[in-house]
């Protein structure tokens, strides 16, 4: 008898990770690495099902928020090559296994909001301080306003210029000082599971970003690791 997905993904995914040995879950839990990626991949009966874990430097070639449209595009481009299951997951013909269900989607990014808020913050409070200096000059002269905001302008240009680019250099440290991964899952039933003695995982080949991916594999013969590079993205079942 086939699980159901739900309860497939919350018994042989949560297996997968627990059953693995201890240098496995040592790795589960280190630091974001750019380069490595990680993934679950569980078989049982007809059903397999895969989850992939990666920063997302690895797949986009950057972490931070997707603002212009450059980045957009890349970002969304990326998303589509992740959800092109039947690319990356390359499982035998004889197997007949049909896709059904993918998904794709974004981990959170910490911190982002409370450094855009202190950005606006500090934005408001410029433009306030400004309309208060210049109604003091206005109040103060009309003679010599003029002069003063000629002198003013070139002084606010100078003082917003250091300050747009005192805010560049704090997003910048905040990008760099964040970390996003992308998460995608990918679960197949197989019509003639006998004959599903293979999986091929093309990641590498769309993604040169990602250099190792390290695959916990569980399976009805146990649980084991397998190290995959870009010279070998092929695993035996």
């Amino acid at each position: 008898m086939v699980m159901s997905n739900s309860l497939f993904k919350s018994s042989l995914l949560v297996a997968a990770i627990c059953a693995t040995n201890a240098t496995a879950y040592e790795r589960q839990h280190e630091a974001h690495v750019h380069g490595e990626a990680e993934m679950n991949v569980a078989i049982e009966g007809n059903v397999i099902e895969l989850v992939l874990k990666s920063p997302l430097a690895n797949i986009a070639g950057f972490e931070h928020e997707a603002t212009s449209d450059e980045d957009k595009a890349i970002l969304s481009n990326a998303q589509k090559a992740l959800q092109d299951a039947y690319t990356r997951v390359q499982l035998p013909d004889s197997a007949v296994c049909m896709l059904d269900e993918v998904d794709v989607h974004l981990g959170e990014e910490h911190g982002d909001e409370e450094a855009h808020d202190h950005d606006k913050h500090d934005h408001d409070k410029h433009e306030h301080e400004e309309h208060a200096h210049k109604d003091h000059d206005h109040d103060k002269h009309d003679h010599e306003e003029h002069g003063h905001k000629d002198h003013d302008h070139e002084k606010h240009d100078h003082e917003e210029h250091a300050h747009k680019e005192h805010e560049h250099h704090e997003h910048e440290e905040g990008e760099h000082g964040e970390h996003r991964d992308i998460h995608a899952h990918y679960t197949f039933k197989c019509v003639k599971p006998a004959n599903l003695n293979s999986v091929k995982l093309d990641f590498f080949t769309k993604f040169p970003g990602m250099e190792s991916l390290h695959v916990n594999l569980l399976t009805e013969k146990g649980a084991r690791q397998v190290e995959l590079t870009q010279n070998n993205w092929s695993i035996d079942l």
